[in-house]
């Protein structure tokens, strides 16, 4: 049985440091089309107000996700078999999240990976209690880079990555193809 509090004392921090924070901007702003990392946007603040966003009319990626999760998570339930890790990448809020959780049969265990601490303390906060079954090993990390899994209690059938995919509107194209390897 998974609480906040197992979740909390599971959490994995690799927020990234005040040197990778520099080494980042610097490479943002010395290219030639100057960008900052929207990954550091991401704090309470932005993970909440991002969250806001996702709930107008205008913004349509998040509406479309849940339309087309809804329409096929009982076949990706019925490919993926029971007994999953999931890991997602990304989480935000794990609004989409939630609903495959729910929708597998007997997940071992939920590894969200988030830049933003605040929307991964939070989601968690929301999971734990609607998934008690579910171990949550959240780890607050750059999914961009290469980050070690934490390892459930259970031994998982199966890893099942969730990469819903309208955070690839954060990065360039080059960024964005960089990301599946």
């Amino acid at each position: 049985m998974s609480t906040v509090d197992d979740a909390l004392q599971a959490l994995t921090d690799l927020t990234p440091g005040r040197q990778q924070i520099l080494a980042d901007v610097v490479a943002g702003l010395s290219r030639p089309s100057r960008q900052l990392p929207s990954k550091y946007f991401y704090d309470a603040r932005g993970s909440r107000l991002f969250e806001q966003i996702t709930q107008t009319r205008e913004y349509y990626p998040t509406r479309t996700e849940l339309a087309l999760l809804a329409r096929v998570l009982p076949d990706i339930a019925r490919v993926v078999g029971p007994h999953v890790h999931v890991v997602d990448l990304g989480s935000g809020s794990g609004r989409k999240t939630a609903r495959l959780l729910a929708a597998l049969q007997d997940p071992v265990a939920y590894t969200p990976i988030e830049i933003s601490r605040a929307a991964l303390l939070s989601s968690i906060d929301h999971l734990a209690p609607a998934l008690p079954d579910v171990e949550m090993l959240p780890v607050c990390a750059d999914f961009t880079r290469p980050v070690a899994l934490p390892t459930p209690a259970r031994e998982p059938a199966r890893r099942l990555l969730f990469f819903p995919g309208s955070t690839l509107g954060n990065f360039t194209g080059d960024d964005a193809v960089a990301t599946r390897r």
